[in-house]
């Protein structure tokens, strides 16, 4: 195997005000979206391809999640996450903006239903993922179940890849 150059983990340590910037980034490209596609109307295509859009967000998390494990370079930087789990460890911010430029170069915004779907399942996994590493959470509270599967994750680092649905752990017999 090919070691990985010291110079990549600069591409994902983040400063802490670079992590949280895609929660200023985030929502509200998905709001202004979300609003410029249902003042065009509202129907029930629109809300299939929004729950379509939700959906194939927690199967791309998950798939990348557990390729993330085992792809040369990436799997290296993945490590540096379940090393200190309280280091910021992340894509750029600029990235975010580029993968919304090329959804609309690609799909232009007859695909915003799909695309809002999907943003918000990226938003309600980083909030997610984000409270398990740095907000206490209680037994017996609404998340207490998810961050317990995350935390099973970080011990046993080949199942559990799921982090804001368990679905496609139960799926591929990953739990």
């Amino acid at each position: 195997m090919i070691p990985m150059p010291s110079w990549l983990p600069a591409l994902v340590r983040r400063t802490r005000r670079e992590y949280f910037a895609d929660f200023w980034i985030t929502p509200p490209i998905t709001a202004a979206l979300a609003v410029y596609s249902l003042s065009r109307g509202f129907d029930w295509w629109w809300a299939i391809a929004f729950v379509a859009g939700w959906f194939a967000w927690t199967l791309y998390e998950y798939a990348v999640h557990r390729i993330s494990h085992h792809a040369p370079w990436i799997s290296d930087l993945h490590w540096l996450h379940h090393r200190n789990q309280k280091d910021y460890i992340a894509l750029h911010p600029a990235l975010t903006l580029l993968n919304y430029a090329v959804i609309w170069l690609l799909f232009g915004f007859d695909a915003a239903p799909f695309a809002i779907g999907f943003s918000v399942g990226y938003v309600v996994y980083a909030g997610l993922h984000t409270a398990f590493h740095y907000a206490w959470i209680k037994d017996g509270e609404l998340l207490w179940p998810l961050k317990q599967h995350h935390v099973a994750h970080h011990r046993y680092h080949d199942r559990c890849f799921g982090v804001s649905t368990k679905l496609w752990d139960r799926v591929f017999r990953t739990i």
